[in-house]
């Protein structure tokens, strides 16, 4: 048994060491592997909302220039080839919001193109808690500049109102997901430090005291040499004898 446990490091290796034990680390075990699956599922989770988190900026940055487009085609004294060259470079900008948009998708999986309307995980293995990722519908329609033009100075009025709307909606969105990933990652550093007390009850439940056990090992051993020893001169004895009558 000495041996057993110095050899696996275990005191409680099988149902056979201790029935009650032998349960209650299994259990723990089965939180400790459900803990590793909550993890993953926040992993997964996170890819999509912080792949969307970083499109959402760049999408803000695209929104800006924009803006400032639109703004330099609010000027008076434009001529008809300047403004029709605003209007080229504002309509470019415009096309890339759905490349930028789209962009944000893992695994079919997208929370600012409105293909996702939620995603969810779980937080723990002991009820049905869950984080809500909410979907964040960042597309030019929902925008509200599907359409927009600066080929005339009120168009460009216009779409100076209509962009610095949409980077409010976009500003709002990237707050959202940001929370969220905030939210997800403090999730699973709790995931983390509750697996690590689970697998020190483990430990302390199964594993042998190893000093110990190796202590005694080591006393068992002398002993059983002792004892070869003793026995080796006890077998000896007689033929000292027999050799006192020769």
């Amino acid at each position: 048994m000495t041996a057993r446990r110095v050899g696996s490091g275990l005191k409680v290796e099988t149902a056979l060491d201790s029935p009650i034990v032998f349960n209650i680390a299994n259990d723990l075990r089965t939180r400790v592997a459900a803990q590793s699956t909550i993890r993953e599922g926040i992993d997964r989770a996170n890819s999509v909302a912080e792949l969307g988190l970083n499109q959402a900026e760049s999408l803000r940055t695209l929104l800006t220039k924009m803006r400032d487009k639109a703004q330099e085609a609010t000027g008076s004294g434009l001529t008809t080839e300047n403004s029709d060259a605003l209007n080229a470079e504002f309509t470019a900008l415009r096309s890339q919001i759905a490349g930028i948009v789209d962009g944000a998708t893992v695994n079919g999986a997208n929370l600012i193109n409105n293909s996702t309307t939620v995603l969810s995980i779980r937080l723990n293995d002991t009820d049905t808690t869950t984080l809500t990722y909410s979907a964040q519908d960042l597309t030019a329609a929902t925008l509200g500049l599907a359409a927009t033009t600066v080929s005339t100075q009120a168009n460009a009025g216009n779409a100076v109102a209509s962009v610095s709307a949409a980077i409010a909606t976009v500003n709002t969105a990237i707050a959202n997901l940001a929370s969220r990933v905030r939210a997800s990652t403090a999730a699973k550093d709790a995931s983390q430090s509750l697996s690590n007390g689970l697998e020190k009850s483990v430990s302390s439940l199964v594993d042998a005291d190893l000093p110990g056990e190796s202590a005694r090992l080591q006393a068992l051993q002398t002993k059983q040499q002792l004892g070869i020893q003793a026995l080796a001169i006890a077998n000896q004895q007689p033929a000292t004898l027999l050799q006192l009558f020769r």
